[in-house]
């Protein structure tokens, strides 16, 4: 699994490129995200979290953080999708790309706010979300 750090490339109106490290932001969300896998492995097996980690292992940290945190409030508020074979595909089908989309966003207004509060404001115009890069 991966939860190391990347770096998120976006770039501004201007084609210029500003970078931001996803990484978990404190200890504390980091033990929460390994407590949800120790009890996704205590409640459902080794096989269950192989299937998610092929769906979330290429996803940056704090996606798949909120990803796992999703999955295991789902399967106890929501259980009846979770009684097919393909049901944690489906499930990772619908659910990924809103949890990144809300990631890239949160990103960008992280930047803008950084920006406007410099000593010398810059305005970036509107960021797009670029590349990622793993280090």
């Amino acid at each position: 699994m991966n939860y190391g750090a990347h770096l998120n490339y976006h770039k501004s109106s201007e084609g210029q490129f500003v970078s931001l490290d996803d990484a978990m932001p404190d200890d504390g969300k980091r033990k929460s995200f390994h407590k949800k896998l120790l009890n996704a492995y205590e409640g459902f097996g080794l096989n269950w979290m192989n299937d998610m980690i092929e769906q979330v292992n290429d996803k940056p940290a704090q996606i798949q953080a909120e990803l796992w945190s999703k999955l295991m409030t789902d399967v106890v508020e929501k259980s009846h999708l979770f009684k097919k074979s393909d049901s944690l595909e489906q499930w990772a089908s619908v659910n990924i790309a809103d949890v990144e989309q809300r990631f890239h966003a949160r990103q960008i207004d992280d930047i803008h706010t950084y920006s406007y509060e410099q000593d010398e404001p810059k305005l970036l115009g509107t960021l797009t979300w670029a590349e990622r890069y793993e280090h």
